[in-house]
């Protein structure tokens, strides 16, 4: 999944915790999806100069676990 740009738990995000560990580059396998969060992961972390990378092909495989909160696209 995305690195998360928001905490409904109001625990730091995982794109703050990246930045300040000055991580270079980040692989994930999806987006999050827009019906749980409005999530700017990508776009933070490529403000900061870090590489994203998006898996093809792996975003069922990634959503599978979740596909009773995630509608199918």
């Amino acid at each position: 999944m995305e690195p998360c740009s928001v905490r409904l738990s109001k625990n730091r995000p995982c794109t703050d915790r990246l930045i300040e560990a000055k991580i270079a580059r980040v692989v994930m396998g999806v987006r999050e999806p827009p019906n749980l969060v409005n999530c700017t992961g990508v776009s933070l972390l490529e403000q900061h100069g870090i590489k994203v990378e998006i898996v093809p092909n792996v975003e069922e495989a990634c959503l599978a676990p979740n596909r009773h909160i995630v509608p199918s696209s």
